[in-house]
């Protein structure tokens, strides 16, 4: 028993290694430059913070000290791209697969959803694409597992990294708690939690007003042109917008795949068979595919579909 639950602990950490080592050996080192549609912006940051002592737009967020250290380690900047987004990528997988072992035990009942996943090349393409993005999506799968597990400090520290790593990650880590809450138990035993989350957040994005680059009262103009009047379904329109470009079979897999398991996943947790956790990922995932988001290259719905995904 003692071996066994030593394994389980450090399966995550072995499988986070693997996927770095991975990502990092196989994918980052044979390009001779950063990949990604962002990277060059991080490296005129980072190369303005080497020289000049600050940034050249300033963003608190916490990639930035991972990509000063990486130089520290390396003087190279290119090098030291690559090195953050392998060591991000590898931190997604070991706690994306520490949540899944704390849902559900036994690995047989989702071994082979995730295994599609890692063969569909998503993960990779997000890692290599939005880099903050996936460090926030990092921190929101930290508070999803320290929330399952009721270690309410934990979770605290969990929603300040949100919302020091990426708008999106504290919007979702908000939601999360939020649908969390509702489902706990009477009003009257929760409204005190309501109420202290909702004194929180104004006082979190009230502070976003003076803190540079993270979520603030001016984010809200961002669903100013996010909605479409017609609906549409999320990963078809996807499909289209990548027409002229080859997609991995396993990525039509998982875009099709994704809103179907949701909506299974929310009927068998409303007749009773789930856990309260299925309850709140099946609706937040369909709340970031909803059909009614702008879906273009560069709309807040594309980013959540791709955060869904």
């Amino acid at each position: 028993m003692l071996v066994n639950r030593w394994f389980r602990q450090l399966l995550p950490l072995a499988i986070g290694s693997l996927v770095m080592v991975y990502t990092f050996s196989q994918v980052l080192i044979p390009m001779e430059f950063a990949p990604g549609w962002d990277a060059y912006f991080y490296l005129v940051q980072l190369k303005s913070w080497v020289t000049e002592g600050q940034q050249h737009s300033r963003d608190l967020s916490l990639i930035y000290p991972l990509l000063r250290g990486a130089y520290t380690l390396t003087h190279d900047y290119t090098l030291s791209y690559q090195l953050v987004v392998g060591l991000i990528a590898g931190l997604w997988w070991g706690v994306m697969w520490a949540v899944l072992q704390q849902w559900a035990p036994r690995v047989e009942q989702w071994f082979w959803w995730v295994l599609l996943y890692f063969l569909s090349g998503h993960w990779l393409y997000f890692a290599l694409q939005w880099p903050k993005n996936t460090l926030g999506m990092v921190a929101f799968a930290w508070l999803v597992l320290v929330l399952s597990r009721k270690q309410f400090l934990w979770v605290v520290l969990a929603l300040v990294a949100c919302f020091f790593t990426h708008r999106l990650a504290f919007g979702m880590g908000t939601i999360w708690l939020v649908l969390w809450w509702l489902g706990q138990g009477s009003w009257r035993r929760l409204w005190p939690y309501m109420l202290g989350g909702m004194v929180f957040i104004v006082a979190v994005l009230s502070v976003g007003m003076v803190l540079p680059g993270l979520i603030s009262w001016y984010d809200l103009s961002r669903f100013a042109d996010a909605f479409v009047a017609l609906p549409q379904f999320a990963p078809v329109t996807f499909t289209y917008l990548w027409a002229n470009q080859q997609l991995a079979n396993g990525w039509y897999l998982v875009l099709c795949g994704l809103p179907l398991v949701a909506v299974v996943i929310l009927v068998q947790a409303f007749r009773n068979k789930l856990p309260l956790v299925a309850t709140v990922w099946g609706l937040l995932v369909l709340l970031l595919c909803q059909p009614f988001w702008r879906l273009d290259w560069d709309s807040l719905g594309y980013r959540l579909f791709q955060a869904a995904l």
